[in-house]
């Protein structure tokens, strides 16, 4: 067990990587080539394009919040090319919620569950940990497919604000504890 997830995560093929702020670029090309599939659930689409320095803020904001615990920032590394990014975002002590999207020339290859099934392992290899969240808007069916792949349990609906235009103001809610996880559900 640890205090913080590992800074890397996978092998082979697919391999989740802390961010760092030199990643700048990297994650300029993948945003830059489109992110219209992720607008309607991202609030923070709405800031795009941001200039190389303010992205590289960005970055170093990631870094800072995983120095403080608030929140572990992943790249989704496939074949050595960057497909997306991913977190675990500390919501209580015992509960982490998981957060993903994947670049628009990767999608469908199911980047997205693979990378969300090692965040879970990595996650219950913490510290404490005792409950994995996705929490997704209702109309968001992508992510509704990715909870359900992984054996993640629907528990509920809460309103969220409507931060983005396909937002529906209705959070899902899906959860697996530690004791249920199964890594190799993962498909």
């Amino acid at each position: 067990m640890s205090e913080k997830p590992a800074e890397v995560i996978g092998a082979e093929a697919l391999r989740l990587c802390r961010v760092r702020p030199d990643e700048s670029g990297d994650f300029q090309r993948l945003i830059g080539e489109g992110v219209d599939h992720i607008r309607p659930w991202m609030p923070w689409v709405s800031r795009e394009p941001l200039t190389l320095d303010q992205r590289r803020a960005e970055l170093e904001c990631w870094d800072a919040q995983w120095e403080a615990g608030t929140g572990w920032d992943y790249g989704i590394w496939f074949a050595q090319e960057l497909v997306g990014k991913c977190g675990l975002y500390p919501r209580t002590p015992t509960e982490v919620a998981l957060g993903y999207w994947i670049g628009a020339r990767h999608l469908g290859r199911g980047h997205a569950t693979a990378a969300s099934g090692c965040l879970t392992d990595a996650l219950f290899e913490v510290d404490g940990v005792a409950v994995a969240t996705i929490r997704h808007d209702a109309a968001n069916i992508a992510s509704r497919r990715v909870a359900e792949k992984l054996g993640f349990r629907k528990v509920g609906e809460e309103p969220h604000s409507i931060d983005a235009p396909g937002q529906t103001g209705c959070s899902w809610v899906w959860q697996v504890t530690r004791q249920d996880w199964r890594g190799d559900s993962v498909s």
